[in-house]
C-alpha cells in the first residue's frame, strides 16, 4: 500500500542500482516512479489506472525474465 503523505517509498532488501523509489503524486491521485541514485531525472508519472494495469501484468509474469 503506497503511503498517504506522498514520502518515497523503495522495496524492503533494494539495494545498489537496482533500487527504485515509488510514491503519490502530489495531487494524490497518481503515482510517480523515480530512480534514487538518478535524483536529476524527473520522476516518471503514472495515471492510478495505468498503475494498476500495470501491477496487474507483473502479478501476471507478464515482465518476468525467461534468463534469470
Amino acid at each position: 500500500m503506497l503511503r498517504a503523505d506522498g514520502q518515497w517509498q523503495e522495496a524492503a532488501g533494494a539495494s545498489g542500482y537496482g533500487r527504485v523509489r515509488v510514491r503519490r503524486d502530489s495531487r494524490g491521485v497518481g503515482v510517480e516512479i523515480a530512480h534514487p541514485l538518478s535524483p536529476q531525472v524527473l520522476p516518471f508519472d503514472f495515471t492510478r489506472a495505468r498503475w494498476v494495469e500495470f501491477l496487474d501484468a507483473v502479478k501476471a509474469g507478464e515482465f518476468d525474465l525467461d534468463d534469470v
